[in-house]
């Protein structure tokens, strides 16, 4: 090597052993941050005095977390809720405490809450694994999407009868954007519409007696119908 390009490489040898305690800085600070990111959101809970059904439904309300509940005719959703406190536990652990010995069991289907009957055939499946080539959405309320889905579910049920639902929504309720699923079961609908936005809650209402008829999909947003959620009925009807 001559005189002329050794110090040369010296210098920039020099500059890349500096260079050194800055990158592995940078790397740390990287990893703290991907470590941030992937701890697990923690919630804390009191509960007493209400229904495990209001339990789950005020829980989920009060952290903007979609959740989804089938009603049948078990009735451990109706029954009160025992006394509850959690603090900095993760949401998974105080929904599996809520539903402890209720007949009751959940799974988080792309990040939506699902709540349904431990057994759960007949009506109430059915329903949920009816599958469309197509839904397409209208300009309304997540109420007004509940409806639409209904009419859905009951041109399935009960093809020769027309479907007519009640929307509870103020005139000044948000409005979701049309959009348009394809090859989507019932469920799949539901839990794309209330991770939507400001997030929301779905009821499965079925009578299970009968294998047809009376059946619906209640769609509530989190935003424009926090009143409702927080009166929700436990019947089936």
């Amino acid at each position: 090597m001559d005189s002329e390009t050794q110090p040369w490489g010296l210098v920039n040898m020099k500059q890349l052993l500096r260079g050194i305690p800055i990158l592995a800085i940078m790397i740390a600070a990287c990893g703290a941050v991907e470590n941030i990111q992937s701890a697990p959101k923690l919630f804390s809970i009191d509960l007493q005095d209400t229904t495990i059904l209001q339990g789950l439904v005020d829980f989920s309300l009060q952290n903007r977390l979609p959740i989804g509940i089938v009603l049948s005719d078990n009735p451990g959703p109706c029954h009160p809720q025992r006394k509850l406190t959690l603090k900095d536990v993760t949401a998974e652990r105080i929904v599996d405490s809520m539903l402890q010995d209720s007949g009751y069991r959940w799974s988080l289907e792309n990040g939506v809450f699902v709540v349904k009957p431990i057994s759960t055939s007949g009506l109430p499946n059915r329903v949920l694994q009816l599958k469309y080539s197509r839904f397409e959405s209208m300009n309304t309320t997540m109420q007004g999407l509940g409806v639409l889905l209904s009419s859905y579910i009951q041109s399935s049920l009960e093809p020769e009868k027309g479907y007519a639902g009640n929307i509870l929504a103020s005139s000044e309720s948000a409005r979701i954007k049309p959009f348009v699923l394809e090859n989507s079961t019932v469920e799949q609908i539901a839990n794309h519409i209330v991770s939507l936005d400001d997030k929301g809650a779905w009821i499965l209402r079925t009578a299970p007696q009968k294998e047809s008829g009376n059946v619906r999909v209640e769609i509530y947003g989190y935003k424009d119908d926090a009143q409702i959620l927080r009166k929700l009925p436990c019947s089936v009807r």
